[in-house]
């Protein structure tokens, strides 16, 4: 049972970071911030309305929804509902991606979102045998 939050943690968080290396590799107004740069309370608190933020609020938006699915899914029509689930999930995390980053870096982020979904939890999602102790 411990394993599923962690899991569920790790790939909220991961799928966070590989999206921030994607858009400063691929965007040129993209910059790295340094701790030189935070000098006041008006650029700590620009740091945690950019980064920190919206990943809390994925946790909100993926996390608590995999974990959740991943604790109850064990029956055929739980499974349904699982795969209902993320697939509202990831519609909600498009639209507030799109809000916070633009279309096509939403797309970016979405598309992460899913194939990491599919490495982490797909080998439980083929099997079909999601249960608690897991």
């Amino acid at each position: 049972m411990k394993k599923i939050p962690l899991s569920v943690l790790v790939y909220v968080f991961l799928q966070y970071v590989i999206f921030l290396i994607v858009i400063f590799t691929i965007s040129e107004e993209a910059k790295m911030v340094k701790m030189s740069d935070l000098r006041r309370w008006q650029d700590w608190f620009y740091f945690f309305w950019l980064f920190v933020l919206p990943l809390l609020i994925d946790f909100v938006i993926l996390g608590l929804p995999t974990w959740i699915a991943l604790c109850k899914m064990s029956t055929v029509s739980n499974r349904i509902l699982f795969y209902f689930l993320f697939l509202i999930s990831f519609v909600v995390e498009y639209i507030f991606a799109q809000s916070l980053y633009g279309t096509q870096s939403a797309m970016i982020k979405v598309g992460i979102c899913i194939a990491l979904f599919f490495l982490l939890f797909g080998k439980r999602l083929k099997k079909g045998n999601i249960k608690p102790n897991q």
